[in-house]
């Protein structure tokens, strides 16, 4: 590739129904590579980087307008809060204190509920940095949004960098006691078109899975992924078990599971395409990996076109005190750091 100027650029995406506008901020490194983010839901609606050939593709799932982002249900590339996957009944108990959050999967809270961070307009701006184009998103989740108590301050940092490695740094404070835990719901298809994930190998840095229920809430039991089709310790095709006779693996209608990361040593996920040579690896400092491979996207994007890949704590946390806490109190910083760095094999 011939080597570029690191650039960003800023454009009218569109408009919301209530006639607010939106944002489409585009980051460009010094080979040429780039990645796309709305400040609507903090939405990575493209990263294009190259094969081993050197050509630029498009590995994540997006779609071209603002209505088809705001109509979206399968949360496609957006950033997920205040408290990403499920919460059993929406219930939860902070400090002897009940609170009832807003039920939108069945009888149960997810992904922040039905205008979590994903549905709102961020604040945004860009800038160059020592490590690439930064664009910085900030906004306050007031007191009893979705049903969780105290404002919510998040600010969430996206990096490009030179050697192609998107990074998400994730800051939080909060006045009253209150529940967090955000992740990155971009679907990846390293292909760069649209065709299944399936073929494509994938290594997780995981001895055990968390076990669910039919409603994919957690059980409070861990799966040892030894000889089972979430044995993803050495890569393997995505899709080599993905139908195998499991009843895990029929709760989710295939992989819809958080793998409990064997710490912060090593990636903790790869992900690789071998026709386009196309490698990513995910490091990140959450104790969960969720694993979806869009076994219920529809519509623009057909099943299993895309992975994600969702750094994350562990689902339905609030109700098991086994797993290590998502609560945040005054004084408190939150922080996180996901990275996905692309390369070629």
């Amino acid at each position: 590739m011939t080597p570029t100027k690191s650039d960003i650029r800023r454009e009218t995406f569109g408009q919301l129904r209530d006639g607010r506008e939106v944002q489409l901020f585009t980051l460009t490194n010094a080979a040429g590579s780039s990645l796309s983010v709305t400040n609507y839901g903090c939405i990575i609606t493209a990263v294009r980087v190259p094969d081993r050939q050197g050509t630029l593709s498009n590995v994540v799932l997006g779609y071209e307008t603002m209505r088809a982002y705001e109509d979206d249900t399968a949360v496609v590339g957006a950033f997920v809060g205040r408290f990403a996957n499920r919460i059993a009944h929406g219930r939860v108990s902070i400090d002897g204190a009940e609170h009832q959050l807003v039920l939108n999967a069945g009888g149960h809270h997810l992904h922040g509920g039905a205008t979590g961070f994903h549905k709102q307009l961020w604040s945004a701006d860009a800038c160059m940095s020592p490590k690439g184009p930064q664009l910085f998103l900030l906004r306050t989740s007031p007191d009893g949004e979705e049903g969780y108590p105290g404002a919510l301050a998040t600010q969430v940092v996206y990096t490009l960098t030179d050697d192609d490695m998107v990074m998400m740094d994730v800051t939080a404070r909060t006045d009253r006691p209150t529940l967090i835990n955000v992740i990155q719901h971009t679907y990846f298809n390293l292909t760069g078109s649209r065709r299944s994930v399936l073929h494509h190998d994938l290594m997780v840095n995981a001895d055990e899975v968390l076990c669910v229920d039919q409603d994919l809430i957690p059980t409070g039991d861990k799966r040892n992924v030894a000889g089972t089709p979430f044995d993803f310790r050495t890569s393997r095709r995505v899709g080599e078990a993905i139908d195998a006779p499991d009843q895990q693996l029929r709760h989710g209608q295939g992989y819809d599971h958080c793998f409990v990361l064997n710490g912060r040593d090593g990636p903790a996920a790869t992900l690789r395409d071998a026709a386009s040579g196309r490698e990513m690896t995910v490091t990140t400092d959450q104790p969960g990996l969720q694993v979806y491979s869009g076994n219920w996207l529809n519509g623009v994007h057909a099943p299993r076109t895309g992975l994600c890949l969702e750094t994350q704590h562990f689902p339905d946390s609030p109700h098991h005190p086994s797993f290590p806490s998502t609560l945040l109190r005054p004084g408190e910083i939150f922080r996180t750091q996901t990275a996905f760095q692309f390369t070629t094999v």
